[in-house]
């Protein structure tokens, strides 16, 4: 991550002093789009504790993407970094982490068949895209993404007991979902496996989006990361299988031991499309969809336009019962949407931030 850190710099210059080019139709970008969510646990439990109320469902997600660069109304080429983080689990297993850690021993005869697989990635590198109009009503974008890895893991956990015959063989700390394996991971650790060097990577993502508008509709179709590979040179792929045995004991199996693999990781597709209509010259109504590999996000929002160059968002993902708000200005995009009034208690959070200078 760090190796890449330092060119952002060098987008300074063009943010804050573009304007001596005089490139006339050119600007200077900085876009910003995060989502948190969490089905089982708050995302402050998520990270810390497992404490407070259990939701049940079966997926966590985190993805990040930011962006800085210039672009015109055609193209744009910026530095990236990325951060994608996705988890699916059985909601036996969610119940089983949720009472060892708060406590609350359900039923101590109860067999329980713990099933947690994941994937996390971080990544810097190039972005470019380039917008090619067919007609007044429809144009198409093309985008690719030049990524180096710096974190990669990939988790898959199976075992099967009672809560009293896995709470017993080891403490359930290390498998909360929150893995730092990049500095101490006491689950290889205390089974004598040594800390790796984290893994490094080089891939691609390619992605397309098509944009129509036509009288008082508009609308839009996006595929991301619809061929997108990165190449791990240096990555550990955990797998643990828990076994019994003799005289009610029990033992880890680990098939692919811990060691450092050469891995070629397939990016999952992204899928993101909308749908908007203009009622009058100030209000408007959207609907949008993103789709990853283990939830649908649907939202819904109005957009009143309170000047000329002034507009005032309110949106809504009725899923997951979230609300928010957003304002556009003609260099500013912002926009925040969540569950609850407080980060504590809170397992939605979107965030959209856009800035531009013209030149």
């Amino acid at each position: 991550m760090q190796r890449l850190w330092w060119q952002w710099w060098l987008l300074l210059p063009y943010t804050f002093l573009s304007s001596a080019l005089q490139a006339e139709g050119w600007e200077s970008y900085l876009h910003w789009d995060a989502l948190a969510y969490s089905e089982t646990v708050t995302l402050s439990a998520l990270m810390d504790g497992w404490q407070g109320g259990n939701h049940g469902g079966d997926n966590a997600s985190l993805l990040s993407r930011a962006e800085a660069g210039i672009a015109t109304e055609r193209w744009k080429l910026g530095l990236l970094h990325r951060y994608d983080y996705q988890l699916h689990f059985t909601p036996q297993t969610a119940t089983f982490f949720h009472q060892q850690k708060n406590g609350q021993l359900d039923d101590p005869t109860r067999i329980y068949q713990l099933d947690l697989d994941g994937a996390y990635f971080q990544a810097t590198g190039l972005t470019a895209s380039w917008v090619i109009a067919v007609n007044d009503q429809l144009q198409i974008e093309f985008s690719g993404d030049y990524l180096e890895g710096q974190d990669f893991r990939v988790i898959d956990l199976h075992a099967t007991g009672t809560f009293a015959e896995l709470d017993n063989w080891r403490s359930i700390e290390d498998l909360r979902f929150k893995e730092q394996y990049r500095y101490n991971d006491g689950l290889l650790e205390r089974f004598g496996i040594p800390e790796r060097e984290t893994a490094a990577g080089k891939g691609y993502a390619f992605g397309i989006q098509l944009d129509w508008k036509q009288d008082c509709w508009n609308g839009y179709l996006a595929l991301d990361d619809l061929f997108g590979k990165i190449y791990w040179k240096q990555a550990v792929i955990t797998t643990l299988h828990m076994q019994s045995g003799m005289h009610n004991t029990w033992f880890p199996e680990f098939p692919d031991h811990g060691r450092q693999v050469v891995v070629e990781q397939s990016l999952p597709i992204y899928k993101r499309a909308g749908v908007g209509y203009q009622l009058t010259p100030q209000w408007s109504l959207y609907g949008d969809l993103q789709s990853t590999p283990h939830h649908n996000f649907y939202q819904i929002g109005s957009v009143w336009k309170v000047a000329e160059d002034v507009s005032i968002e309110l949106q809504m993902a009725p899923v997951e019962q979230a609300f928010g708000a957003g304002v556009s200005t003609p260099w500013l995009t912002l926009s925040l949407m969540s569950d609850a009034a407080q980060f504590s208690e809170a397992r939605y959070l979107s965030l959209n931030l856009f800035a531009g200078i013209e030149w």
